[in-house]
């Protein structure tokens, strides 16, 4: 992983947001949600619109860049420990990362960070990004008349104001970082198709090669040539940016899995069994197989 002189990483995830399983919703504790729900690095929100769901946002500081799926498993697995999600049996670690789907219905949202020095990134052009206080947001960014703004799906912007204050240390070093200009690229639902647990398995490099091809076109649609990048100390960003071309009205083939239908009422059922279960037989419900150590 690609990082400055203080070791500080100059490219990653920034954020990843998945619905929890519907099988979790009756076990949370709200009480407790409210009580421990201040950690920076994890936030569990619930939305109401026609159904109600239980989004589960973990942050860049938390993810495992050993198997970024890792990161998904042991978040949940904390909000168990913390009994924000209070079963009422004992789960393995192991069991939750070989078992996502009865936790995990799906992933929302993953960003991709990559940061410069401002010197890096030239504003060539303005027909795609949108200007606003200082940052370039792609097309899709929209502010309504109560000032709340819809997520861009590309966004170049000074990240240093949105430094959370965690470790003294870190904040410090993050601030004399001269690598300060980030461009984000932010896969969701409605712009992305491969938003998939198995597209997370495996180390960083892994995942981000895996998702390049499609980042390249995904960074021609929303952001163009409206910005000249030097890229020579970011391979991952460079090979983005090198596949970042108009189409050939060829179809593209990526080594991604694409998003399908969740079948809630089957692992629905399978959940419920398992907890019956282990409750009444109290099996050991662990695997053998290691998990990667951060």
């Amino acid at each position: 992983m690609l990082v400055n002189a203080d070791k500080l990483p100059l490219e990653g995830i920034s954020r990843i947001e998945v619905t929890l399983n519907r099988n979790l919703y009756q076990y949370i504790d709200l009480d407790t949600l409210k009580k421990n729900n201040h950690n920076n690095h994890l936030r569990l929100r619930q939305v109401k619109t026609s159904d109600t769901y239980w989004y589960l946002a973990i942050q860049a500081q938390y993810i495992n860049y050993l198997d970024v799926r890792v990161s998904i498993a042991e978040a949940v697995s904390e909000l168990i420990q913390r009994k924000i999600i209070n079963l009422p049996i004992s789960i393995s670690l192991d069991f939750i990362y070989f078992e996502m789907d009865w936790f995990v219905s799906e992933v929302r949202e993953i960003d991709f960070y990559f940061d410069f020095t401002a010197k890096a990134i030239t504003v060539a052009e303005k027909e795609k990004l949108i200007h606003h206080k200082g940052s370039l947001y792609s097309a899709d960014w929209k502010e309504n008349k109560n000032g709340f703004h819809r997520k861009s799906s590309a966004i170049i912007h000074d990240h240093k104001p949105h430094i959370p204050r965690g470790n003294q240390l870190s904040y410090n070093l993050m601030i004399k970082n001269n690598f300060s200009r980030r461009i984000e690229l932010r896969l969701c639902r409605n712009n992305c198709s491969y938003l998939t647990l198995d597209n997370l398995t495996g180390s960083y490099p892994q995942v981000i090669t895996r998702y390049t091809p499609f980042l390249g076109t995904f960074y021609h649609r929303h952001v163009g040539n409206d910005i000249v990048v030097d890229t020579p100390e970011h391979p991952y960003f460079a090979d983005i940016y090198e596949q970042a071309k108009p189409s050939d009205g060829k179809r593209r083939k990526w080594a991604l899995k694409k998003a399908k239908p969740y079948r809630l009422s089957k692992i629905e059922c399978e959940f419920h069994k398992f907890v019956y279960l282990s409750k009444v037989f109290k099996p050991e419900y662990s695997q053998t197989h290691p998990l990667p150590k951060t």
